[in-house]
């Protein structure tokens, strides 16, 4: 049996100080997913209110109780590190639950975190194929399919992936990749039409494009 000795709270976060010594900041909501009964979240709730203003009466806590509060607590740390994270580059949320999971952080914490992130518009799938999308038109030799495999990759969701695409790689935008990879094959010493004609069908490009794009090519050597 553990006690909470202290509970101090702010509009969405509360701040916890165990008998033993241990201080950390989560969220009720956390308290509540990692697993902690409705009744102890009110307590808690209760005692972190009336400590705004200086220590509150102790609350007795077990194992399981103290093994849930280790879980919400973790939570709040792994939020920090994901926003963190997403404050530097827009990614989706396969690659900072990765990078959390790098951290050591296990993956109910993660979760909480990158939900609650993803709630605050944050984190978004969408918005991170969007732009990862655009920046591969405005700089890769990459056709449509290798676009879709390029966000797979990174954990957006199939259907996502492929819309995305079908939206932002238009006409002009398939003209311009393919563009530049016939550009960079024509530059090596071993250049092969054919190769490179099933190169770039592989990666999306239509037939007529890629023919096109060949006896273009070819017209300009």
């Amino acid at each position: 049996m553990h006690r909470i000795l202290a509970g101090r709270s702010s509009r969405d976060s509360v701040r916890i100080t165990t008998e033993g010594g241990s201080s950390f900041f989560t969220r009720p909501e956390y308290l509540e997913r990692a697993g902690i009964g409705p009744s102890a979240v009110d307590s808690i709730r209760r005692l972190c209110a009336g400590g705004v203003d200086g220590a509150v009466e102790a609350m007795d806590i077990g194992d399981d109780l103290e093994d849930a509060l280790d879980a919400a607590g973790n939570a709040w740390v792994a939020e920090k590190r994901a926003a963190s994270l997403l404050a530097r580059s827009e990614q989706s949320r396969y690659m900072v639950g990765t990078k959390l999971a790098a951290r050591g952080f296990a993956p109910v914490a993660a979760s909480m975190a990158l939900d609650r992130l993803e709630s605050l518009g944050l984190l978004d799938d969408a918005r991170f194929a969007a732009a990862w999308v655009e920046s591969r038109i405005r700089r890769s030799a990459d056709g449509p399919d290798a676009v879709v495999a390029g966000l797979r990759s990174r954990g957006i969701d199939p259907e996502l992936a492929r819309s995305t695409v079908e939206n932002l790689f238009d006409r002009d935008a398939r003209l311009l990749s393919l563009n530049r990879a016939l550009a960079k094959a024509a530059r090596r010493s071993t250049f092969d039409p054919d190769r490179t004609r099933a190169k770039l069908l592989r990666q999306g490009f239509s037939r007529a494009e890629v023919d096109d794009g060949l006896q273009r090519l070819k017209t300009a050597t």
